[in-house]
């Protein structure tokens, strides 16, 4: 039986009270339908506190002082993917694979470059127009940069000029009395 799924998801459900099978009517197809969603939702519990405990476990190995910096960078990145899987247990709107998630977060990122650009990434004659004009930005910018550098360079030569001039005023001054 514990090789079987459903016989031993039946008796966790019976023993933590999820499912009363003292008033199951078997022969209700309702009930079948229940059970089966029931047990999905146990599994995706059970499947939640085992990636917890996973996660606890990943983090404890990361907070080894005795871990190297190769390991301490896989183990990261292990704990990463657990807690995402475990963030797809609990909101599986996001995407319960690494392979969802990324889909809808490359979907999130379309619809808010479109929000924030106003157009399509699709779009290549837009997209090349505002690369255009964010490259005559950086150009303009780059060009008040090196003007505003230019300035400063100037101002500080030409009080160094200044303090020299009156240095050598000082002195001559000093010099005749």
């Amino acid at each position: 039986m514990e090789g079987d799924r459903a016989a031993a998801l039946t008796v966790q459900s019976a023993v933590n009270g999820v499912i009363d099978y003292s008033k199951s009517n078997i022969r209700s197809v309702t009930w079948w339908r229940t059970w089966r969603l029931l047990l999905k939702g146990m599994e995706q519990k059970n499947r939640g506190e085992l990636l917890g405990n996973a996660f606890k476990f990943q983090l404890a190995l990361v907070s080894s002082a005795r871990i190297s910096a190769d390991d301490f960078s896989k183990t990261q990145r292990k704990a990463k993917e657990l807690f995402n899987d475990i963030d797809a247990v609990y909101r599986p709107w996001v995407g319960v694979t690494e392979d969802e998630r990324l889909k809808s977060e490359s979907e999130s990122f379309k619809e808010q470059w479109e929000a924030l650009a106003g157009f399509k990434l699709d779009d290549a004659e837009a997209r090349a127009a505002w690369e255009t004009q964010v490259k005559d930005v950086v150009a303009k910018s780059e060009l008040e940069a090196a003007e505003a550098a230019k300035q400063e360079e100037e101002r500080v030569a030409n009080f160094k000029r200044v303090k020299q001039e009156v240095l050598n005023k000082r002195l001559s001054q000093q010099g005749r009395r």
